[in-house]
């Protein structure tokens, strides 16, 4: 049986956007999603839901997720809940989609035929009309306004913004008309259920994808960003030069230069380039872990990237650029310069995720510290490893507009906000009892610095950490990234006072319910109390890198910052590979700070005021 779908964007006009769409019988409303994301051209990078009408309080169907809130009209999973069999017990003929619940994309979606027809592996795009409105711009009212400025007004400035915005050529017009069926079915046919019987058994083939050239792979990319990538890898365009022109120089400059490329990609990415060499996942693919942000291959147009369902990230590469960078990636990996500019690299990595932001001066004084050498030889160091660096031009953000002196430069987390100003301002503003930040061994920036998951010091770590592969049965590395995820999440905490996104809430309605563990119990009271004890021993962003506990302790003793126990710097060896290494190294460095032994009716350490019994030792 198949089922035939007449799908229109309400509130587009001139043209309208609809597409008519056959979807196999036993499809799921996630297959079905995934359907009206290709055949429209949405990127699916945000959130959806089908309900009878938008945002009604009545049935739902999306992927449930920490959002979900509403738990008296929780959604149905869409990845078990199949079309045909839900519309027919609902006697449903018309409903909708809703995708990015901030722009409000709403599908009006119309069942206009149930055949018999048992031909269809993957959906078919029968007829449409009207190009789909870019991502995140504005929701119907933004595309229609961008839509009239680029019609109407197409020399005017903003006209040429949205150009560069939407990546067109200088000779390209903007077509609102613009419909390719062929174009939209050869995306629909990576849509197919393996088992006909088991809805769950989607996946988007990747195997084979076709080959990219490096012209493909720079498309996303503005002359703008042509410009600002080739100035950051010393590469000579000509600026007055079409964006055709100027994509064509850049391409030819990369490929003349693989050691200059090379020499200024991080650590990171040039373990990817040598994968390649390796031909672990194909000629031109790689399979990375990397859920967080994309590596800069991505960004600077030198690969392209998707994820499928499962989560796994992969980069494409073109052809030409695998084949100019693999012969040089072993003497670039053991060249003295670049060994150099790696460590600087992990020192900033690691101390911006151990305190969100760190300003230029205080950089200085810690990569004089962990390397053992002066301020000066550190300032020294510093700036010839920035002048090479990729990672920390990305990384580079001013606390003054207009200005690009190091007294207002600072170095921004990764893992930190979309807009990196933000993320300093929050962190100046809601951090401004702390006066000094905590200092962290060589050891402990080291591993804060690992990719993908960075480890940040918590003396509570492990028993959480082994506590979900012990009695919650995860593998180490999901474990692993378990953690990571809630840390990622706490980190974020700024986002709102009202948290909108609390980790308990990931914690318990992702990771518990994603294991079918009983919400109840001694195993859930258990797991909850580890929880929050490696919650309250993390060092966070707005504090400084200090713990919420020690924070209350110094406060309630009115001890200065100075006062707090510093660990030691230890110069230990560590695989980043040998995962089984984790644990032991663990107990050895990441000590908590210490009061000493504290009997039951001694004072608390903390300063209430009561027995230790009676305040953080009751129950012990």
């Amino acid at each position: 049986m198949a089922l035939t779908f007449k799908i229109q964007l309400r509130g587009i006009k001139k043209p309208p956007v609809w597409r008519r769409v056959v979807i196999p019988s036993n499809f799921t409303f996630h297959h079905f999603h995934q359907a009206i994301q290709d055949a429209f051209g949405w990127e699916n990078v945000h959130l959806y839901q089908f309900e009878k009408s938008p945002f009604c309080h009545g049935w739902r169907i999306a992927v449930p997720n920490e959002y979900d809130m509403d738990f008296e009209f929780r959604s149905s999973d869409s990845r078990n809940t199949l079309v045909l069999d839900f519309i027919k017990m609902m006697g449903l003929k018309k409903f909708v989609y809703v995708y990015d619940f901030g722009d409000s994309w709403v599908h009006d979606i119309t069942l206009e035929e149930i055949s018999e027809n048992d031909m269809f592996a993957y959906p078919v795009c029968l007829a449409g009309k009207g190009l789909c409105p870019p991502e995140d711009c504005g929701g119907v009212w933004g595309y229609e306004d961008m839509k009239q400025l680029l019609l109407e007004a197409p020399n005017s400035e903003e006209a040429q913004q949205y150009r560069e915005w939407l990546c067109l050529d200088d000779e390209e017009d903007f077509d609102p008309k613009y419909f390719d069926i062929d174009e939209v079915n050869d995306m629909l046919r990576s849509i197919e259920v393996c088992n006909g019987e088991n809805p769950k058994g989607y996946e988007r083939k990747i195997e084979s994808p076709r080959p990219i050239s490096l012209l493909d792979a720079m498309k996303k990319l503005s002359k703008a960003d042509i410009v600002d990538f080739a100035e950051n890898l010393n590469l000579t365009v000509d600026e007055s030069a079409g964006e055709k022109e100027i994509k064509r120089q850049y391409a030819q400059a990369l490929l003349d230069n693989p050691r200059k490329v090379l020499d200024q990609l991080p650590l990171y990415e040039l373990q990817i380039i040598e994968r390649l060499k390796e031909g672990e996942d194909g000629p031109d693919i790689v399979d990375v872990y990397d859920d967080y942000d994309k590596p800069l291959f991505y960004y600077y147009g030198l690969a392209e990237g998707w994820h499928d369902k499962a989560g796994n990230y992969y980069m494409h590469f073109p052809e030409e650029l695998r084949s100019a960078l693999v012969p040089h990636i072993e003497d670039a990996l053991n060249d003295r310069c670049n060994q150099k500019r790696i460590g600087i690299e992990s020192c900033i990595l690691g101390l911006t995720n151990l305190y969100g932001q760190i300003s230029h001066e205080r950089l200085v004084c810690e990569i004089a510290r962990l390397e053992g050498i002066t301020v000066e030889e550190a300032e020294q160091v510093l700036a010839e490893v920035r002048e090479e660096s990729l990672l920390m031009k990305w990384m580079e953000s001013w606390t003054r507009c207009g200005t690009s002196d190091n007294e207002n430069l600072v170095y921004v987390s990764l893992y930190g906000w979309d807009m990196p100003d933000d993320l300093v301002r929050e962190i100046k503003k809601k951090g401004k009892g702390v006066k000094q930040y905590r200092q962290f061994s060589d050891m402990e920036v080291m591993m804060a610095a690992r990719k993908p998951c960075p480890l940040i010091p918590n003396q509570k770590y492990e028993a959480f950490c082994n506590m979900l592969i012990k009695d919650l049965g995860m593998d180490q590395w999901k474990a692993i990234e378990t953690c990571h995820e809630i840390w990622y999440i706490f980190m974020h905490q700024q986002e709102a006072d009202d948290l909108l996104f609390p980790p308990e809430l990931f914690f318990e309605n992702v990771v518990l319910d994603t294991l079918d563990l009983e919400l109840d119990g001694p195993l859930y009271k258990r797991a909850m109390g580890l929880f929050y004890d490696y919650l309250d021993n993390m060092p966070h962003w707005l504090l400084e890198g200090h713990t919420p506990q020690e924070m209350n302790t110094l406060k309630q003793v009115r001890k200065p910052f100075s006062a707090v126990k510093q660990r030691p710097a230890k110069n230990m060896a560590y695989n980043y590979d040998d995962m089984e290494s984790l644990f032991s190294f663990l107990d050895d460095s990441l000590n908590p700070v210490s009061f000493g032994k504290v009997n039951r009716n001694d004072p608390c350490p903390c300063g209430s005021g009561k027995k230790y019994k009676h305040c953080c030792g009751k129950g012990n």
